[in-house]
């Protein structure tokens, strides 16, 4: 029990902290000032990104249709997340690993002439956890790329690399946009 007149404030995070004391102008100070009133109005409860996860990640299943930056044209595919570190590589945060693994078709212009393609991305995907609603990834790997251009050869790999995030708004289903190479695609992530 408290004592009379004394205040209970909730613990101020660090990272704001560091922000109120940051030199970068008006704007920073006003931008943590609205962050230092919002968590005085929130309960002063630990960020999901700062409690380690404990337990196993879902099998992800994903579908996507965007923009492909090779060809100028469109993508759509699906794919598959398979947790291969189900909390992460710093301990200390609620972060995952998983394996990234799908199909992807392609209908882009290759130098004057209009062809399909489909794509074999194989990618790690490193998840970062703010909330129980939303998370970030970063991703790197390698796709396996095969068109009907006639070219010669019709089939190339490159690395690819996204970065990206999501908005869970059920128990199982989230909304992804993800930036990166060869496309940039907004999508639908299922939980399995």
């Amino acid at each position: 029990m408290m004592p009379a007149g004394v205040l209970d404030l909730p613990v101020i995070p660090c990272w704001l902290a560091k922000l109120l004391q940051c030199n970068h102008g008006c704007f920073m100070r006003l931008l943590a000032l609205s962050a230092l009133a919002f968590s005085l109005a929130t309960p002063a409860v630990a960020a999901p990104i700062e409690q380690p996860f404990s337990g196993r990640r879902p099998l992800t299943l994903g579908v996507h249709a965007g923009f492909a930056w090779y060809g100028n044209g469109v993508a759509f595919g699906a794919r598959l997340g398979v947790p291969l570190v189900h909390n992460g590589f710093v301990s200390t945060i609620n972060n995952s690993v998983y394996l990234s693994v799908g199909a992807d078709v392609y209908n882009a212009d290759y130098g004057g002439s209009r062809g399909f393609a489909v794509g074999v991305p194989v990618a790690l995907q490193w998840n970062f956890y703010f909330s129980e609603e939303w998370s970030a990834f970063v991703e790197a790997g390698v796709n396996l790329y095969f068109d009907d251009s006639g070219r010669d050869p019709y089939y190339y790999n490159w690395g690819i690399g996204a970065i990206g995030g999501r908005y869970k708004f059920s128990d199982t289903v989230a909304v992804q946009l993800r930036l990166g190479s060869p496309y940039s695609a907004l999508g639908i992530v299922i939980d399995l």
